[in-house]
């Protein structure tokens, strides 16, 4: 009977012992969420960025096509230039300027590539930065020290920690700012 009652206190103190424990780990500050796709689409941002992409795209394709057409036009010039019986060496030489003029548009298309890769990622690179100018003011505000981007590894969160409505109405706030300063005249 002892024993028991005694096991039931050592119970009782451990429950009770691991209650402060529980309160400090609540009190830790919240990672806070941000959904950067709903930034984007509510501010108009996406539609932006895609059409940007999209015409630097063109700008590439037109700049690619000139190219091919000025690298055929020298290969069509020598092919000419040689006339209808060309000697097998002459030959040999007008495939070698062909392989030359393919591996050049290769490397153009490869460049034209890399610069919209850069392009896409200069541009998610800034929208990032200027969502971080608006996001860090709400997390300290709230307590939090640490801001995560909310992604495919994200299984779940509690909506309580979703900071991405206050930094929408803040950056629509701030773009009718600029907007309003904009149209009105110096005195």
């Amino acid at each position: 009977m002892i024993i028991r009652i005694a096991l039931l206190v050592g119970i009782v103190f451990l429950i009770g012992g691991c209650e402060p424990l529980k309160n400090v780990m609540d009190q830790s500050p919240p990672e806070l969420v941000i959904d950067m796709g709903a930034v984007a689409k509510a501010l108009g941002r996406d539609v932006a960025m895609d059409q940007e992409l999209k015409n630097n795209e063109q700008q590439l394709q037109a700049q690619l096509a000139k190219i091919a057409e000025n690298l055929r036009a020298q290969v069509d010039k020598e092919t000419k230039r040689l006339g209808k019986k060309p000697s097998k060496k002459d030959r040999q030489r007008l495939q070698q300027l062909n392989n030359e003029a393919q591996q050049r548009f290769r490397n153009e298309q490869r460049a034209a590539q890399q610069k919209m890769a850069m392009l896409r990622s200069d541009l998610l690179s800034r929208f990032r930065d200027e969502v971080k100018s608006v996001a860090v003011p709400i997390a300290k505000k709230q307590g939090g020290k640490v801001v995560k981007l909310l992604n495919a590894d994200t299984l779940w969160y509690d909506a309580e920690v979703d900071i991405t409505d206050e930094i929408i109405a803040q950056m629509r706030a701030a773009n009718q700012n600029v907007s309003k300063s904009a149209e009105t005249p110096a005195p």
